[in-house]
């Protein structure tokens, strides 16, 4: 091997090719010195025979002639050493006419043969080793051997890590912590059906650093057509973005819904596109994907969708970028990227992101502070849409990454987005099942409650009302009829309170449609006040007029009647009922100045049959169910009833939807 390389040193150093006289028969009939370095054969061994017996044995054209009668051609071939080391040169053979009389004319052939590594940096071949050597490609040529024969400069910088990039280093040679069998094999198959392979992808260890790169092995042939050797290419991609995407997607279809819990899921998507997409992401989700959480607020004087942080991520500690904490409510205003991207379903593409005076920034000044602040200039806002539905927005943003989006970072986070829109609807769907069947069994265990408390509020009045009958039998004379008779009234008048409200809450449990018609609150509790008797305490009002709300009258005085009922009782000195609108709803208000409700009590107050102790010393006859069908009510019509503080005694409000 060493001699084979000092002559291609000789030649690469003066640029010498070897050339070699064959006569139209096939034999050397003309040698160099530059011949014999190439080859090993001094004249006196070569000439007189044929050309072909520098071939290697088993060479045949593709005429099927014997290598002694094998002829010159121009091309890539391989030519065999006197030490049997095969060597690919690239050859060109031009006819010469020997012998000036027209009878000893002989045809011959002039042939000189340059190996072809050097070929590609002498002569006509410069260019092309300037524009090779330049490639950020490693390029090399392997021989049939499977040795390496030329690389350039991009393989020699890969060397240190892949040290088969040597000259006359054979990739069957053992190398501690390289594994080639699986490029051999691949090589192998090339050189056997001559078919390139392309875009194969390998990896493999540089100390601690793991390269991956994109192969490609293309065959090499001879002026004859028979295979020389292989070419390869190597991309090394281990730093590109293009593999950073895939890997990003790669590791998106693995952790994108390895969960079902939708906040789980947002904060997944979040984390993945940090920072290969964005340095700032957050998901923005509305209530209803959320299931049992509290009611959002809007904003004042306006009528934004309002959202839920459900994921945030960001390459800074802390996410400065973020004006909230994951489910807190998220305000927009009406005209901004988020709102035109819930309309319109489609992405809003910002790479330059306006801050200029006039820009709907100005509209949201808290977020244009830390816009400002954290230096965001470039944004994408992404619907999250599946099944049809938008469940929400995702937000890219950059801050730190100077450079700004480009239509493939939006083609990629598009492709995130809508990957993690399946698995939140999925996730949602999941929830609400779950969330269903939760409120379900409450509801289940509920009415056995309700069955058993009304069962037994049935029952005692009856069962106290036949105990006293059969014992005013035993003794008819001793009995005071007139006094029995009353309470025996007031039995049956509890049972059919009992029995009454029993069919109003089946009637809201059964959510049979109301009857719904304009009404004005205001108006509704003058009529009220007006047919209720005076109780023990005064009621006083203050009543803005226009409150309206669409409802069931009937449904709404039995509501405020429990209310009034409920203010009278506990009251001390008296009962104030507020009507009044806040934005788009319409609010009503019963206050009593009693000893008010314990705040662990606020919820109980409304639950079936339940009686606090002193409700029960107040009025023996209640039933339980006011409070319990007042919320039903309320929860009817798409509102509420709840306990609010008011300082001192009690205060339950209403709020409705308002009517314009």
């Amino acid at each position: 091997m060493g001699d084979g390389m000092e002559a291609a040193d000789s030649v690469r150093g003066g640029v010498t090719p070897a050339v070699a006289v064959v006569d139209g028969a096939g034999t050397v009939i003309g040698w160099t010195q530059a011949a014999e370095e190439l080859t090993g054969y001094p004249a006196a061994d070569i000439l007189g025979r044929p050309i072909g017996s520098l071939l290697p044995p088993d060479g045949h054209d593709r005429d099927g002639e014997r290598s002694g009668a094998h002829l010159p051609r121009t091309g890539l071939m391989e030519v065999r050493r006197r030490d049997g080391e095969v060597v690919i040169v690239r050859a060109e053979a031009v006819p010469l006419t020997l012998g000036d009389d027209v009878g000893s004319r002989q045809e011959s052939w002039l042939v000189s043969a340059i190996p072809a590594a050097i070929d590609l940096s002498t002569g006509t071949g410069a260019l092309l080793e300037s524009l090779i050597s330049s490639f950020p490609v490693a390029m090399a040529i392997w021989d049939k051997d499977l040795r390496c024969v030329w690389f350039n400069e991009a393989a020699e910088q890969l060397s240190d890590g892949y040290p088969y990039y040597r000259i006359g280093r054979s990739l069957t040679e053992v190398i501690a912590g390289i594994d080639t069998e699986a490029v051999q094999d691949a090589m192998r198959e090339v050189l056997a059906d001559s078919r390139p392979t392309i875009d194969r992808e390998a990896r493999w260890f540089h100390g601690s650093q793991e390269r991956a790169l994109s192969i490609s092995l293309l065959p090499l042939e001879g002026a004859d057509g028979r295979p020389l050797g292989v070419c390869s290419v190597a991309l090394d991609f281990s730093n590109s973005k293009a593999r950073d995407h895939l890997d990003l997607l790669r590791e998106a279809s693995v952790r994108l819904g390895s969960t079902l819990d939708v906040m789980k899921t947002a904060q997944e998507l979040a984390e993945l596109a940090i920072p290969v997409v964005a340095d700032y992401v957050t998901v923005d989700l509305p209530e209803a994907m959320l299931p049992g959480t509290e009611p959002l607020q809007r904003r004042a004087a306006t009528s934004s969708p309002v959202f839920r942080l459900a994921g945030a991520a960001s390459v800074h500690e802390g996410a400065p970028e973020s004006l909230w904490e994951r489910k807190e409510t998220v305000f927009v205003p009406p005209r901004s990227p988020f709102t035109e991207v819930l309309h319109s379903r489609r992405p809003h593409f910002e790479p330059v992101l306006d801050t200029s005076p006039g820009a709907w920034l100005d509209l949201d000044p808290d977020r244009a502070r830390i816009i400002h602040a954290t230096g965001m200039h470039s944004l994408i806002v992404i619907p999250l849409q599946a099944r049809d539905d938008v469940l929400g927005v995702a937000t890219f943003a950059r801050t730190s990454n100077p450079a700004p989006f480009t239509r493939d970072d939006l083609l990629l986070a598009e492709e995130l987005v809508t990957r993690a829109a399946l698995s939140l609807d999925n996730a949602r769907q999941y929830t609400i099942v779950n969330h269903n069947l939760e409120l379900l069994e409450a509801a289940v265990q509920r009415e056995r409650r309700f069955t058993s408390d009304a069962s037994h509020d049935l029952r005692t009045p009856i069962t106290g009302a036949r105990l006293r009958l059969e014992e005013a039998l035993m003794d008819p004379d001793a009995v005071d009829w007139p006094r029995m008779a009353k309470d025996l009234l007031n039995d049956v008048e509890r049972q059919q309170a009992i029995a009454e409200d029993i069919l109003i809450l089946a009637r809201l449990d059964a959510d049979r449609p109301a009857q719904r018609q304009r009404t004005d609150l205001a108006e509704l509790v003058r009529a009220e006040l007006q047919r209720r008797t005076p109780g023990r305490v005064p009621i006083r009002t203050d009543l803005a007029p226009g409150v309206f709300v669409s409802g069931d009258r009937l449904l709404l005085s039995r509501l405020l009647t429990n209310l009034l009922n409920n203010a009278q009782r506990h009251a001390a000195t008296g009962v104030t009922v507020v009507v009044r609108a806040e934005d788009d709803t319409a609010v009503l208000m019963v206050l009593d100045d009693g000893a008010g409700i314990a705040p662990d009590h606020r919820e109980l107050i409304f639950e079936r049959f339940a009686r606090l102790p002193e409700s029960r010393a107040r009025d023996p006859k209640g039933t339980g169910l006011g409070l319990a069908i007042s919320r039903e009510i309320a929860h009817a019509h798409q509102g509420t009833l709840t306990v609010e503080d008011p300082g001192q005694g009690t205060c339950l409000v209403l709020r409705m939807s308002r009517l314009a």
